[in-house]
């Protein structure tokens, strides 16, 4: 017995010693709640050193950043090519927990005395809540609301886009990442059978709480999302195949930007396997036969849809409005996706989110559950509100830290209201 470990992404001032060389940094900040780089934000950001209680020199970061008008106001203070590398990488892989929610990431003043911004906490990238991710341009993903992506991205394209190119070519490209994702899946293959396989007792080993949610995919499962099945669950949305994810983004980023690219995986008639009996069905309802169309793309042969018993229900009609202003009609806007339109009544699954339809024109699920306000809870509040995030409107929990729950609605995080520790 060796003993637990852990592996984590998250930056220590130990790391920070180990690779600057700077023993009990002063001016590494964790931020978990920075939506516009802005100074009225800096208690968004909790330096890691505990003794420190001057941050004058992060405020005056901060100051800069929401006065600059261009990357020139910022290159001597701030690792401007790093920032738009890593905003290329969110990009390219769909991290969207990041700058646009203003949540997981660090900034460390160097000791050359530029800040570089870091990036941790990646279980929600490839799609993962946002079914078209995998489709959209940079313009449409990232939120020109945010000075720092303002004057960085949307103000100076051709700088960006000269690096999301230099990734695509060097990196992030199927004929580099195929090998790779080859290599490491066999290599992990066998210890990952071990894993998912229950003892005598019907126990997964290395579980140590008994008490715990098992939402754990099957190794069936693991072996085709690695390559390019995708299906849809709970919560989640469309899960994309991983090899699937990287050709149809290197795709669109190819043919969006010009760029010069393999003609073989650029090829409309590029054939790829397909794991037939997980590929486009909905596990949330194990064994209701459910085959959903997937978004259509050249090389997916699987189209058929199988024929599901179909329930008829009254379309939404209560319109709510929310603390963030925007218009709620139904509960599944709140995860993220649209509510059905008039025609759509038919009922293809259940969940916390209400009743869902699919929209087998535009090949997308929509709500039918209207929303409807919890009046008995109007007035109750949340620890989140002082934090600059609104409460949620329902009280399904995706992260816990030290503040509280939180709940994930309307493209942004929420605070779990008070009321949800007694459903």
């Amino acid at each position: 017995m060796m003993g637990f470990y852990i592996i984590s992404d998250a930056y220590k001032k130990s790391w920070i010693e180990y690779i600057y060389g700077e023993k009990g940094t002063t001016t590494l900040y964790q931020c978990n709640h920075m939506k516009k780089f802005s100074l009225s934000e800096k208690d968004g950001c909790i330096n890691e050193n505990d003794d420190i209680t001057d941050h004058s020199e992060w405020e005056s970061f901060l100051s800069k950043i929401e006065n600059a008008e261009s990357s020139k106001d910022l290159e001597d203070i701030f690792e401007v090519d790093h920032f738009l590398k890593e905003m290329a990488l969110d990009y390219l892989t769909g991290s969207t927990d990041h700058v646009n929610t203003g949540h997981n990431f660090y900034m460390y003043k160097q000791p050359n005395g530029k800040w570089i911004y870091l990036s941790y906490d990646f279980d929600l990238d490839f799609g993962i809540f946002f079914t078209d991710l995998i489709k959209t341009s940079y313009t449409e993903f990232f939120k020109k609301d945010i000075h720092l992506l303002d004057i960085l991205i949307f103000k100076e394209p051709k700088r960006f886009e000269k690096i999301l190119s230099e990734i695509v070519e060097s990196t992030m490209n199927p004929s580099v990442l195929y090998p790779s994702i080859d290599e490491l899946k066999q290599f992990i293959k066998p210890y990952v059978k071990i894993e998912k396989t229950p003892d005598a007792t019907g126990r997964l080993p290395g579980r140590l709480n008994k008490n715990g949610i098992n939402e754990s995919f099957s190794f069936e499962q693991w072996d085709a999302f690695c390559e390019f099945t995708s299906n849809k669950f709970s919560g989640a949305g469309y899960i994309y195949g991983l090899k699937y994810w990287i050709l149809i983004k290197y795709r669109l980023v190819c043919k969006n930007y010009g760029m010069e690219c393999d003609p073989t995986y650029i090829d409309e008639n590029f054939e790829y396997p397909i794991n037939e009996n997980l590929n486009f069905k909905d596990n949330k309802n194990s064994g209701n036969g459910i085959d959903v169309p997937f978004p259509e793309e050249e090389g997916n042969t699987s189209t058929e849809i199988t024929t599901v018993t179909k329930t008829s229900i009254s379309t939404p009609t209560v319109i709510t409005e929310n603390p963030s202003g925007k218009t709620v009609k139904c509960l599944a806007e709140l995860n993220g996706y649209s509510c059905c339109p008039d025609h759509i009544t038919e009922v293809y699954d259940h969940d916390e989110y209400g009743d869902w339809g699919y929209d087998f024109y535009n090949n997308i699920w929509c709500g039918l559950t209207p929303y409807e306000e919890p009046l008995s809870h109007v007035d109750d509040e949340c620890w989140s509100e002082p934090l600059g995030y609104s409460c949620c409107k329902s009280c399904k929990v995706y992260e816990i830290d030290t503040n509280g729950s939180r709940g994930y609605e309307l493209n942004q995080w929420c605070g779990i209201p008070s009321y949800c520790e007694n459903n």
